[in-house]
């Protein structure tokens, strides 16, 4: 069983955030002057944030039956972990979760993936476990162009699939909002275009996103070249 650690971020934390990224400085006529690397990697942190959807801790269900009825199936599937808070700290502000001895999936995991593909993100939207004690990110995602499969069934260029992550905003009743997520990830955005490393989930015809990468930068040629496409 993997183990994991939770690191939480407070609301203080979070707001002097800026001081510790300035913790590398240097110094100029007595001044201190932040680096172009840690202004960097505050501009990353925060846009980073910036990508994950949004769910009320009370969310309400689709009016529409057959979708109400396929949302309580994802709602069960997916009460396999205990990460979201009941009552939060008010000063609570992220939740990260670092599993112990690092991540074992590769920067681009085509080996642990049954689906490689291009696609864009056409919606997204965070959802609550039937136990309100997991939190998922889920996005549509129009298909481009397949490079693998062993998928039960492969998508086809053109359709669209369902693909998820852990992690979300969380908005609680008092209109507190809680990130919960991986230490270090971030999700797509609505409109980009990605290449997919996914992962079926079992007796569903949606994926677990693996990793991701943007399909606009030299990692796309770079993942085919490893990949041997």
């Amino acid at each position: 069983m993997k183990n994991f650690h939770e690191v939480t971020y407070s609301l203080a934390v979070i707001l002097v955030l800026p001081l510790t990224f300035l913790v590398a400085k240097t110094r100029s006529n007595g001044v201190f002057i932040a680096t172009a690397q840690t202004q960097t990697a505050m501009q990353r942190y925060l846009e980073a944030q910036r990508t994950f959807p949004i769910v009320d801790y009370d969310e309400a269900e689709p009016s529409d039956p057959v979708k109400r009825a396929a949302a309580r199936e994802k709602q069960i599937r997916r009460n396999t972990r205990r990460e979201v808070m009941i009552t939060p700290h008010p000063q609570d502000a992220e939740i990260s979760l670092q599993e112990e001895g690092g991540d074992d999936l590769a920067a681009l995991p085509s080996e642990k993936s049954d689906l490689i593909m291009v696609g864009s993100v056409v919606s997204a939207a965070a959802h609550l476990s039937g136990n309100k004690m997991n939190v998922v990110s889920e996005f549509a995602v129009l298909v481009e162009k397949v490079h693998k499969s062993f998928a039960p069934t492969a998508p086809s260029a053109g359709s669209s699939v369902t693909v998820e992550r852990f992690g979300g905003y969380v908005r609680y009743p008092n209109g507190q909002t809680v990130l919960y997520r991986w230490a270090g990830t971030s999700m797509p955005k609505v409109g980009g275009r990605y290449i997919f490393f996914l992962q079926s989930i079992p007796q569903s015809d949606d994926y677990t996103i693996l990793e991701f990468a943007n399909a606009l930068d030299s990692r796309e040629g770079n993942a085919w070249q490893k990949l041997k496409f």
